[in-house]
């Protein structure tokens, strides 16, 4: 049975347990499912992005993959959207199975404008 690794939201490595906390995570279960395995970088988070757009507010989307660099994109893509990034689990199959909540988006605040430098 696969077991489920708490992942640092900043890292994508496995987190030292919190004391007091339950050695496994629990996450919620998903709304919507994709599956992105055997695509790579930037397709998982373009296709997470697109399937998003037609999800609620407070929804949850799993998103499967088997490119380890979405344990960096993943977070920072949430960062840079407002999105709720909930962690992840990879599974026996040595599949990630990441786990993001749906969030309003405000025409104002802490999240808009979030983006910059880079582009000109």
């Amino acid at each position: 049975m696969p077991q489920p690794v708490r992942m640092s939201s900043d890292s994508g490595k496995p987190a030292d347990p919190q004391p007091g906390a339950p050695a496994e995570a629990i996450f919620p279960e998903p709304d919507v499912r994709l599956d992105t395995v055997g695509l790579y970088c930037p397709v998982p988070i373009i296709k997470t992005q697109a399937r998003i757009r037609s999800m609620q507010p407070g929804e949850v989307l799993e998103i499967a993959s088997d490119d380890r660099v979405i344990l960096l994109d993943m977070p920072a893509w949430c960062r840079s959207t407002g999105h709720e990034y909930l962690g992840g689990r990879e599974t026996v199959d040595e599949i990630l199975l990441l786990y993001v909540r749906k969030v309003e988006r405000s025409s104002g605040g802490p999240g808009a404008g979030a983006r910059s430098g880079g582009r000109r």
